[in-house]
């Protein structure tokens, strides 16, 4: 029988940057039965023969008892985090010769297994989705926990799986994919905007109030995605979403409960608000802060 080795695409983060990451999967029969991944990869993502033994049973699949071999390419870049289960499994299936790669060709993957089959949250994937857009990728596959930040992007195809079976039935062409949707900032429920919703930051607000309070001038100095408004770049939507390289490395990117942020307040309307927020405790309704 002929040997197929399956080659897909991931990533790994390298502070919040995403880099692309090789993984190519061979199933070699006549030996005995071996899972090696090599390539620099941390312990979570050798345990990662568990749980994709555990995933793919659940939808049908196994593990087959022959030699496997998952090469993390480019070698010499440690390799941390558990995205990388749902390439592996992919490329089990395609290197066994069951499936064809064709309906994923040109997408990245990630997402980490669960021992059911399902598909969870990884950190980094607006990153991920920045990377693949640069190299040319047709599109990312995600969890789905995880695809509506990476929709922010524009420009790529960017699709949310909940559970190993959609994939396999995608690779199956039985059902597509479903397109993700973006992470959208709502906007603020009532008529105005208000200081105490800034979360986090608790020097920034202080040094604000203090300088309006004062007359003070005020410059805040820090590199993009940790929390200056600002207006957004526009060159990009991704900086005008809730999501941020920085928010999607912790994994805490999420949808904004108010547009602040968002919306990109110039300085001036900043310190307006900062002063309509200093009245407001002067007059004893002090802004609820988090």
């Amino acid at each position: 029988m002929h040997r197929v080795l399956a080659r897909l695409c991931s990533s790994t983060l390298r502070g919040v940057d995403a880099i692309p990451i090789d993984v190519e999967v061979d199933v070699a029969a006549g030996q005995l039965p071996t899972y090696h991944v090599v390539g620099m990869p941390a312990p979570s993502v050798r345990e990662g023969a568990v749980r994709i033994r555990a995933a793919l049973e659940a939808v049908g699949q196994s593990l087959p008892p022959k030699k496997i071999t998952v090469n993390l390419a480019p070698a010499d870049l440690p390799k941390p985090g558990t995205a990388f289960d749902l390439p592996i499994a992919v490329g089990v299936l395609v290197a066994e010769g069951l499936f064809a790669l064709g309906p994923l060709e040109g997408l990245m993957l990630m997402g980490e297994l669960g021992l059911d089959g399902t598909l969870r949250k990884v950190r980094g994937a607006l990153a991920a989705a920045i990377t693949a857009r640069r190299h040319g990728m047709r599109g990312i596959v995600l969890p789905v926990a995880s695809a509506g930040e990476a929709a922010a992007v524009d420009g790529l195809e960017v699709y949310a799986a909940g559970h190993l079976s959609e994939v396999v039935a995608a690779l199956a062409g039985v059902a597509p994919l479903r397109a993700a949707q973006a992470l959208h900032a709502r906007a603020a429920e009532r008529s105005g905007l208000d200081l105490g919703d800034v979360r986090g930051q608790p020097l920034a607000r202080l040094a604000t109030e203090v300088a309006v309070a004062g007359g003070h001038n005020l410059l805040l100095v820090g590199p993009p995605g940790i929390g200056k408004p600002g207006p957004p770049d526009p060159r990009t939507k991704v900086t005008t979403r809730a999501a941020s390289p920085a928010n999607s490395r912790t994994g805490n990117a999420k949808e904004s409960t108010n547009s602040f942020f968002d919306t990109g307040l110039t300085w001036k309307a900043w310190l307006r608000l900062s002063s309509w927020n200093s009245a407001r405790c002067a007059s004893g309704r002090s802004s609820r802060y988090w």
